[in-house]
């Protein structure tokens, strides 16, 4: 196969760009300046011109993968039949006190190459900036450094083994004799701007990075069941956070199918608001409380560029204009077409964000004691008013399908949610409103979701009112309090996603659903933690634990957690690694901590 599995790719980064290294050594993905900035290596998604920077033995061969303990700088140790070769990579972290004190490159990819015994060593450096679109110029800088120009944008490689030039690449073939290294520096920067590393600066920057990560991760004292994967599930978040802003990004990739060779192919660079009240007490529950303050700080300024009426998704900054388009010149993974950028579903609307957002914001106010400013008790209010004008309208749901506005069960509940917090709010004396017509108002909606929603047949909540088919986000309405884990309409409800969704102890989101899509998709791996949630809240302890057990089989060597896998094949799917999947994760194994010792 030419194109290696999703699992087989490490995640680094530095809070603001991203990279997938494949275990072959090859870098295969990565947008600069930005996560959602066009790629400069993009093999991930077109195998032949896409572009990527490989560094393996010569023979080939696959590595095997390792973070460096309680960081995000990456290992691959690849065997040969002369020696070890150890190829780590990263993207510099470094302190505010650091940045100030060194004048670093605007972004910065660092790869060092150490090798016990005898290994002969190739490199391949082959940039194809804007999604394989362009072949750079390229020249030489000085002995040891190649320049790779793109207009405005280039990319400058320094390295201490030799580096030729030929056919659109930087090439280098040499042999490392036991205990020897070799560095190799990646920066990026406009001509205005750049700032050249200095050779020596490889092992400095290791050991500030490592530094950096092992003092971040001190915050994070979650100690209960799970501890390994929550740790790393919290470095990954991490490096998902755009740090300038404190917005969370879905996923640092676009198009990765969620069926091989299928067409639901999506831009995932974004940021969801329908994941924000899962992601506030994710963070929260293991004392990222810094993050989670900078993601509800993100919200409140990307909500109050459109409010009262609210975008399903943002980009990192807040901004709203996400155009749809496809990339007809990229073959897509593994055949799977179209490879598309910007994503067309945030002009949907989408009635259950008002609730998530509403619920990430009480959360995070009545868990640090912080309270809101004067605009932002204004803006809440106005949104919440606008909850009760528009609750009645149809919305395309929470998976965003794109086919006709139905009137989804989900969407209506947690629009009573949001009403809800914003009553709890006012008595809290938070903001101002009329908390009469709110109250009313939800109380009409849950009415409602109890009649309407409610296939009394079924014994189950339905994916639309008057619906004949259940959906898996409805696992998700006790651990956002429209109704308690046991009550009989929830129990009844997860017996029959668990019937009619369930295959190998992984979730689907929902089954048949027109929408002019051909192919079906994976199993959607935070609906498998939804349902472990429910379980621990309802106090089976160990039906958690086994769910969350088997939706952790769907991890890589890495523990990173794709967005959907094949329920049969255990193959990852989707985007990758996946934020909501690692935020699930979170929920579920916090959720079994407290069911078992007491909410910390």
């Amino acid at each position: 196969m030419s194109y290696l599995p999703i699992g087989a790719y490490g995640l680094i980064g530095d809070s603001r760009a991203a990279a997938l290294v494949a275990a072959n050594g090859s870098i295969d993905w990565l947008c600069l300046p930005r996560f959602d900035s066009p790629s400069v290596f993009g093999r991930l998604l077109d195998h032949e011109s896409g572009g990527y920077f490989s560094i393996g033995p010569a023979a080939g061969g696959v590595g095997r993968q390792s973070y460096i303990e309680d960081t995000n700088v990456l290992q691959t140790t690849f065997e040969t039949e002369t020696g070890e070769l150890i190829v780590t990579d990263f993207m510099p972290a470094l302190t505010e006190a650091l940045k100030r004190q060194r004048l670093m490159p605007q972004r910065q990819l660092v790869r060092l190459v150490e090798a016990r015994g005898q290994v002969d060593v190739a490199v391949r450096f082959e940039p194809r900036p804007n999604y394989g679109r362009r072949v750079p110029r390229m020249h030489r800088h000085t002995p040891t450094a190649i320049v790779a120009e793109t207009g405005r944008d280039w990319l400058h490689l320094r390295s201490d083994c030799p580096l030729e030039l030929s056919d659109g690449a930087a090439v280098s073939h040499f042999s490392l004799a036991d205990g020897e290294q070799r560095s190799l520096l990646l920066s990026y920067a406009l001509h205005e701007t750049g700032v050249l590393p200095a050779q020596d600066d490889g092992r400095w920057l290791l050991d500030r990075t490592v530094e950096f990560w092992r003092e971040w991760t001190t915050c994070c004292s979650y100690e209960g069941p799970f501890q390994k994967e929550v740790r790393r599930s919290a470095l990954a978040l991490k490096l998902l956070a755009y740090a300038p802003t404190g917005g969370i990004i879905a996923a640092p990739t676009t198009s990765l199918p969620e069926r091989i060779g299928g067409e639901r192919n999506w831009d995932y660079r974004y940021c969801w608001l329908r994941d924000a009240s899962l992601t506030v007490r994710a963070l929260l529950d293991v004392d990222c409380v810094a993050e989670a303050q900078s993601f509800t700080e993100w919200l409140l300024h990307a909500t109050r560029l459109t409010h009262p009426r609210l975008q399903v998704m943002y980009d990192v900054y807040g901004e709203t204009r996400l155009r749809e388009r496809e990339m007809t010149h990229m073959e897509g993974y593994r055949g799977s077409r179209p490879v598309r950028v910007g994503n067309a579903a945030a002009e949907q609307h989408q009635l259950d964000i008002y609730g998530e957002v509403f619920d990430a914001v009480a959360t995070y106010l009545s868990r640090t004691g912080a309270r809101p400013d004067g605009e932002t008790r204004s803006m809440l209010r106005r949104m919440a008013d606008h909850v009760v004008n528009i609750w009645e309208q149809p919305d395309e749901g929470i998976w965003e399908v794109r086919s006709v506005r139905l009137h989804h069960t989900y969407s209506k509940a947690m629009a009573a949610v949001a009403l809800d917090r914003a009553v709890s709010l006012r008595n809290a004396g938070l903001i101002d409103g009329d908390g009469r017509r709110w109250e009313e108002a939800a109380a009409a909606i849950r009415r409602k979701v109890m009649t309407q929603g409610f296939n009394r047949r079924l014994g189950a909540f339905t994916r639309t009112f008057d619906g004949e088919d259940v959906d898996a986000s409805l696992l998700l309405l006790p651990l956002l309090r429209f109704l308690p884990a046991d009550a009989p309409e929830m129990v009844s409800t997860v017996d029959r996603i668990v019937a009619d969704l369930g295959e190998n102890d992984y979730i689907y989101r929902y089954r048949q659903v027109d929408d002019g899509l051909s192919g079906g998709e994976g199993a959607f791996l935070a609906c498998g933690f939804w349902l472990a949630t429910v379980m621990a809240q309802r106090g089976d302890l160990a039906e958690s634990q086994r769910l969350i057990e088997q939706q952790c089989r769907a991890a890589n060597s890495l523990a990173l957690l794709p967005e959907e896998v094949d329920p049969l094949t255990n193959e990852e799917l989707g985007n990758f690694p996946q934020a909501l999947s690692h935020i699930a994760l979170l929920n579920a194994a916090v959720a079994l901590s407290d069911a078992s010792n007491g909410p910390r």
